[in-house]
């Protein structure tokens, strides 16, 4: 039976360390996209209007930051057939965190990252503001 106990016991020890870790591993991303938000706040203006944190922590990617580019980018993929390509024209020159190296390095193994920029910048071009007016 101490067998057991003690089997018990370290089972016990080591998913209180997972929690723990999990818990400081929070902490850490929390503390990652507050200062994300203090840097392109004040660079760029308001989160939500100005910029977008896309958080990829569950990916184990860290965060994207988009900002609103100019008006024409939108109007061009509204007009576009929004193919895969139309998704990164527009998406790619409103990148704003981090460089574009590591950002093609992360939709190259996570290539939904795309949509999920893509989703953030239309509502940034007011599309969702748009939709919940018509509501």
């Amino acid at each position: 039976m101490s067998d057991v106990n003690a089997r018990l016991a370290e089972l016990l020890a080591a998913k209180e360390k997972r929690e723990h870790d999990r818990e400081e591993a929070k902490a850490a991303s929390q503390l990652a996209e507050l200062e994300l938000e203090e840097r392109f706040e004040a660079d760029l203006g308001p989160r939500g209007v100005a910029f977008e944190i896309i958080d990829l922590t569950d990916l184990g990617a860290g965060f994207v930051v988009v900002k609103r580019g100019e008006a024409v980018l939108y109007r061009q993929m509204k007009a576009s057939k929004i193919t895969e390509d139309d998704v990164q024209r527009f998406v790619k020159p409103q990148i704003a965190f981090p460089d574009k190296v590591e950002f093609l390095e992360i939709t190259g193994t996570f290539y939904a990252v795309w949509t999920r920029c893509f989703d953030a910048l239309v509502a940034l071009h007011g599309f969702k503001a748009k939709e919940e007016r018509g509501k």
